[in-house]
């Protein structure tokens, strides 16, 4: 689906449920079942989930729309969102950030245009 040709009735969005884990546990799905091949960070969310982390409160995701550009996605502003709430709600004045592929570009990008040198 072209992102920048809008069908109407038809919606495509990251799934920011469970605080974003869903949507960056699995990326792809048939239905309700997730494909296998779209379990970007499945293994990774249910190993940290063993060791005692929490979605929304240790743990969080922010999915975005890979087939847009860092201007045209919310992954700036979700990223800012999510780390302001961690910082505010756990006093904790760091975060540990685990981007895939194009992920990491994005996100230095926003890093770069939503905190600069910070």
């Amino acid at each position: 689906l072209n992102p920048l040709h809008r069908n109407a009735g038809l919606r495509v969005e990251p799934d920011r449920a469970n605080w974003g884990i869903k949507g960056v546990s699995c990326i792809l799905k048939a239905g309700r079942e997730c494909l296998a091949a779209a379990k970007v960070f499945w293994d990774m969310v249910l190993s940290l989930e063993r060791i005692g982390f929490r979605a929304g409160s240790s743990l969080y995701g922010v999915p975005y729309d890979w087939r847009l550009s860092p201007k045209e996605n919310k992954l700036c502003s979700d990223t800012a969102r999510v780390l302001h709430h961690i910082t505010n709600t756990t006093g904790h004045r760091k975060a540990l950030l685990v981007a895939h592929s194009l992920g990491n570009l994005q996100l230095l990008y926003c890093m770069h245009e939503v905190f600069g040198a910070e």
